[in-house]
């Protein structure tokens, strides 16, 4: 697609000043042809969206795999083990956008991708081409304006192929329904922290907090013990697991603590709880 391109154009690197304005660190183009594939698990300083626009290839990240072929855009979040390398009968080929900053994260969620579900299809391949290729044509004409040719490009895929969000208020709701869908999900897991659902997000730890804050009028860390307690307390009255087990299988490392919160949530101890749930059963 755009082979014959002058190898300039085939890579940008931002400069700090322009990577400060645009979010946008590094935008290029590969063909993965003449390229030796590298097979090794790594980690990437920045986030990147790949547009794959012909070929297909092997994407791993930590222990999930997914094979990205043409007319898919694939997400490599940054600091995370990962490793994709192109299949050797069909190549990829493919132009990718590296990101910095919590604004153009964002858009990461926009386009219905994260760390657990990193690939989809395209709604639109030909449009994202057509967009690709007036991006590299503007460029070729006007090679001291390729920053914000490719920063347009960017802001069309995105516009093209990220969900409708309707007004400021939508989006936010739109988060907060995602915080609780990812606490939902993992709130079984010592180590899903608030830090570690921003970084899910994408979102900074301050915005995820403050947004949540104001439309659910408590904090993210009170909706995630409540979520914990709410299941250990299903668990008191339906199961025969000790409370030490009940406390691990709900995210707490401390029984201790765990007895403590519970108590303080319930106003009664846990053993009083299930003895409490059983009587009632009679």
């Amino acid at each position: 697609m755009f082979g014959n391109t002058n190898p300039d154009w085939n890579y940008l690197l931002m400069n700090p000043t322009e990577e400060q304005m645009t979010g946008l660190s590094d935008v290029g183009y590969e063909n993965h042809r003449s390229i030796k594939p590298i097979k090794v698990f790594h980690y990437k300083p920045n986030q990147t969206l790949h547009i794959v626009l012909s070929g297909k290839g092997t994407y791993q990240i930590e222990d999930k795999t997914f094979y990205p072929q043409k007319g898919d855009i694939f997400y490599t979040p940054a600091n995370v083990s990962l490793r994709y390398f192109t299949d050797s009968e069909d190549p990829w080929e493919y132009v990718w956008f590296s990101m910095t900053g919590d604004n153009l994260s964002k858009y990461v969620y926009l386009l219905s991708l994260d760390k657990d579900s990193p690939c989809r299809n395209l709604n639109d391949l030909n449009k994202v081409k057509d967009i690709l290729s007036n991006a590299f044509r503007k460029t070729s004409l006007d090679p001291t304006q390729k920053v914000f040719h490719f920063t347009s490009a960017f802001m069309e895929i995105i516009a093209c192929e990220g969900k409708c969000i309707t007004s400021h208020t939508d989006q936010k709701l739109t988060y907060v329904q995602t915080v609780k869908d990812l606490i939902n999900k993992n709130y079984a897991s010592p180590a899903f922290t608030i830090d570690a659902l921003c970084s899910m997000m994408h979102l900074s730890h301050s915005y995820v907090c403050r947004i949540f804050s104001n439309i659910e009028d408590c904090t993210v860390a009170s909706y995630m013990e409540s979520v914990r307690l709410a299941h250990a307390a299903d668990l008191l009255a339906n199961t025969n697991h000790n409370v030490s087990r009940i406390a691990a299988m709900v995210g707490y490392n401390d029984p201790l603590h765990f007895m403590k919160r519970f108590k303080l949530k319930y106003g009664i101890t846990a053993l009083n709880y299930r003895r409490h749930k059983f009587l009632e059963s009679k």
